[in-house]
């Protein structure tokens, strides 16, 4: 598996390039600019300079705002949840709010839902749909690798994702983490902060506890 990580910059996201037989771009960042500085991250990697898929781990703009710019430059696919796919297209005021700016409205191309897999690069990632920091959350999971592409749902350090913001929802999280926290993760890609490149199912373990002792509760 050859992934290049290219670290957020500002209130970007984190993206992820997938090179091989499959190029692929997970997470866009906030917009042109972020755009651009993918696009030439891309063109010094062999065999990821022809992109078939920009896949969207969520809605929010500084995951998804530079899709509709790399679409126009690649001609790769945008696939993302239903969920997420439906703001997008609707546009959101309340993320409008969150960022102080418009976010863009426009289509996707394939909708991924719970048990859907997509290739990135040479490997088979398992779609599993995790609400809870936004209502159109995914995550993405490769068996073979332990590989867990985890949007804003998890980060390194038992992090998790914010739920009191728009579209968020405590209880619906805890579900979600719950999930992840039944996986062999072996390497954690968060949508923001450092990577984890062994042993990350600790890391996702502690999220889950770390999740329980904000709301001073057990979940078994």
């Amino acid at each position: 598996m050859e992934i290049r990580f290219v670290p957020g910059a500002g209130y970007d996201s984190n993206t992820y390039l997938f090179s091989g037989s499959h190029p692929a771009i997970v997470d866009t960042g906030t917009g042109a600019a972020s755009a651009e500085r993918i696009l030439s991250a891309t063109e010094k990697i062999a065999g990821c300079r022809d992109v078939e898929a920009i896949l969207l781990t969520h809605e929010h703009l500084d995951h998804a705002g530079g899709a509709p710019a790399l679409r126009e430059k690649t001609g790769a696919k945008i696939a993302c949840s239903k969920k997420c796919a439906q703001i997008l297209k609707e546009g959101s005021d309340a993320s409008a709010r969150l960022f102080g700016i418009e976010p863009p409205r426009f289509e996707t191309d394939r909708a991924l839902c719970e048990g859907d897999t997509i290739r990135l690069g040479d490997d088979v990632f398992l779609v599993l749909e995790t609400p809870g920091h936004s209502q159109g959350s995914i995550c993405l999971y490769c068996d073979e690798s332990g590989t867990l592409i985890s949007g804003d749902t998890v980060f390194a350090g038992g992090g998790v994702g914010r739920w009191d913001l728009p579209g968020g929802d405590y209880e619906t999280l805890v579900e979600s983490i719950k999930l992840l926290a039944t996986l062999d993760v072996e390497t954690l890609l968060p949508g923001h902060g450092p990577t984890v490149e062994r042993g990350a199912k600790r890391q996702v373990d502690a999220s889950l506890r770390n999740l329980a002792g904000w709301r001073g509760r057990e979940i078994g």
